[in-house]
């Protein structure tokens, strides 16, 4: 019997690395040694069966990157060469069938080039390093493609960690394309989440919706995901619920981004928790849902903000607040916005009319003139109502009533124009939704007709391998009734001349029994003859003492064959109480063989049965039991027991 066993890559790099199938057979004249080493890409699977006179031996290594997992199965003792082979045959058909299956299923490998490996480490870290080192790859598109698709996936995403323009997707559609089809799913559902962040940069949110939720089907397959993979899909799920809150689904927007919260609450990221709080209070807000509510979400938002210095969001959540408090408490409302303009880092025009507003309301008007200066209308019509508003509720403090009612029909009529034009958006969106439903589920359509077609050829791959099989069934079955014909007179031919054998066995100690019969007559009549001699009495009581005891060689003998007869138990009892003697072992012997106390004595040419009694109490002794235990029954619990 051969064993080959490889214990990493490198031992079997002497085929050339760029071979994508190479197979290898040897020979030899005592053992047969069929040996098929398939290299696709950096998967090996690699197979030897080994044939022997009496032995067939098959071992399948399939390698994946560098560890190998070894699978052996060995028949030992087959009745003819013909099982062999047909044992070879079916491990090489089950062999083809792994690779197609493999072939169908996953196509595509992750890189293994270190210097994509070493971005990808300090992307999340130093994108600007991960960035530098992409761009000192030169050539990249002349990479072998699981290279390349790496170096596109990491590339893009440094690129969008770091604010760059980017003009075109057609970088990362490479990476989405390529890992589509492989069972990568990690590599996948980032490809897809980068391909929609850059669909919304370049204003496309119907593609960038439809790659978001492929991400997310890929993430969700991951059962076991690290922080890092978390806090993708928690974004996913964060901007999905973004686009659906634009599009005023508002429902799915709730949905996605309180999955978003899960996924950041279970990684304790308190910065991306914050604009998930903010943007579920404005999914609550726009619901209608009680104020109270919304207020809740929108203090938890300010609470983090503030706490991780995020001060644009603290800002933006504060002028949100002072909103909501407008049409409840003024005075509040007041001091909230007057926080945010403390606070702002940027300029929120909300922040200047909200404060306008509040400050006619309150009768206030020269605070209201104030702030009312910074108004940047900038032909936003919300804005532009509110200032109108403003300006009655000014008007009616300085006791002009012609112009605060003037102001108050311009808000009127901008008011008519805001529904108007709210009306006209909500169809375009409709339009927009139903082709987007209709694109999705050409899109489903498309998918499962590539399904369909991959379980076919699939089908067909193992229909194919079926019928292979069984045409090597029924071609080797004469050869099997034959083999089976030849092994029947081979068994014959052993039966008859074992038997022969056997006979002859016997016949020679029959032969020895009986001349050892007469010897001994003959040596008792030569005795008797000399007996009357004095001289000649003693000799004849040793010889007849010679005859009737056995010797210590005889005696081992009978140990031997009661040890082989009990499965080796006496000698197991012998090595587990040292303590027994030769003479101990022979009196175990005889009561394993069943001979009774009498006949035990006759044989040990003992005088009395005293002395019997004080052996067996001896045996008790070393084997540790007390004097009242049974030995006989002891040994055959032992015997039964072994």
């Amino acid at each position: 019997m051969i064993y080959f066993c490889y214990q990493s890559y490198e031992d079997i790099l002497f085929f050339p690395k760029k071979t994508s199938l190479q197979s290898l057979f040897f020979n030899n004249v005592n053992t047969q040694i069929i040996s098929t080493l398939i290299i696709v890409k950096n998967k090996i699977s690699l197979q030897h069966c080994f044939l022997t006179k009496n032995h067939a031996f098959l071992s399948i290594v399939f390698y994946s990157k560098s560890i190998f997992n070894i699978y052996f199965i060995s028949i030992s003792n087959t009745e003819s060469l013909f099982k062999k082979r047909l044992f070879m045959r079916v491990g090489n058909v089950l062999l083809v069938a792994f690779l197609i299956l493999q072939l169908v299923g996953c196509r595509h490998t992750y890189t293994q080039n270190e210097t994509i490996l070493k971005a990808e480490q300090l992307l999340f870290t130093s994108p600007d390093s991960a960035y530098k080192l992409l761009k000192s790859i030169k050539n990249p598109e002349k990479l072998p493609d699981a290279d390349y698709a790496a170096w596109c996936l990491h590339i893009s995403h440094a690129q969008y960690k770091l604010y760059m323009d980017i003009k075109s997707d057609s970088i990362i559609k490479f990476s989405v394309n390529y890992y589509a089809d492989s069972q990568l799913n990690l590599y996948s559902g980032t490809s897809y989440y980068l391909w929609g962040c850059i669909s919304e940069i370049l204003n496309d949110p119907q593609n960038a919706m439809y790659a978001y939720k492929k991400a997310d089907d890929f993430f969700s397959t991951d059962l076991e995901l690290n922080v890092q993979q978390i806090k993708i899909r928690g974004l996913i799920n964060y901007r999905i619920s973004n686009l659906y809150l634009v599009d005023e689904y508002y429902s799915d927007s709730e949905h996605y981004i309180n999955k978003s919260i899960k996924l950041f609450k279970s990684i304790n990221d308190t910065k991306y928790l914050a604009y998930c709080y903010r943007t579920r209070a404005e999914i609550y807000y726009r619901q209608e849902k009680p104020i109270q509510l919304t207020l809740n979400d929108a203090e938890i938002c300010k609470t983090i903000a503030l706490k991780d210095s995020i001060m644009e969001l603290y800002c933006d959540i504060l002028v949100f607040e002072g909103k909501l408090l407008v049409s409840t408490d003024l005075v509040k409302a007041k001091h909230t916005l007057l926080m945010a303009h403390n606070s702002s880092v940027v300029n929120n025009p909300d922040l200047y009319s909200l404060l306008n507003y509040v400050y006619a309301r309150l009768n206030n008007a020269d605070s209201a003139k104030y702030y009312q200066q910074y108004i940047n209308i900038n032909h936003d019509l919300n804005r532009n109502l509110l200032l109108k508003v403003s300006e009655s509720y000014i008007f009616l403090a300085e006791n002009k009533k012609d112009s605060a009612f003037l102001n108050y029909e311009k808000a009127f009529n901008l008011r008519e124009k805001i529904y108007k034009e709210n009306i006209k958006e909500q169809l375009i969106r409709i339009d927009k939704q139903y082709d987007l439903s209709k694109k999705e589920a050409e899109k489903a359509k498309f998918e499962i007709q590539n399904q369909k077609n991959t379980i076919l050829i699939a089908f067909l791959s193992l229909t194919a391998l079926a019928i292979l099989l069984i045409l090597l069934i029924i071609t080797n079955i004469n050869k099997k009734r034959q083999a089976e014909m030849v092994i029947e007179k081979q068994q014959l031919e052993f039966d008859v001349k074992t038997k022969q054998v056997e006979n002859d066995k016997k016949l020679k100690i029959l032969h020895a029994n009986l001349q050892n019969k007469i010897d001994n007559t003959l040596r008792f009549k030569k005795l008797q003859t000399n007996l009357s001699k004095t001289d000649k009495k003693e000799e004849f009581l040793i010889e007849i003492t010679r005859q009737s005891v056995l010797t210590d060689k005889e005696w081992q003998f009978y140990i031997d064959e009661a040890n082989e007869l009990f499965g080796g138990s006496i000698a197991k009892l012998r090595s587990e109480y040292p303590q027994l003697t030769d003479a101990d072992t022979i009196i175990i012997a005889l009561i394993c063989l069943g001979i009774d106390i009498s006949n035990s004595m006759v044989l040990l040419d003992y005088s009395g049965t005293n002395t019997m009694y004080v052996r067996r109490n001896r045996i008790k002794k070393h084997l540790g039991l007390e004097n009242q235990t049974d030995l006989e029954k002891w040994l055959k619990n032992y015997l039964h027991k072994n």
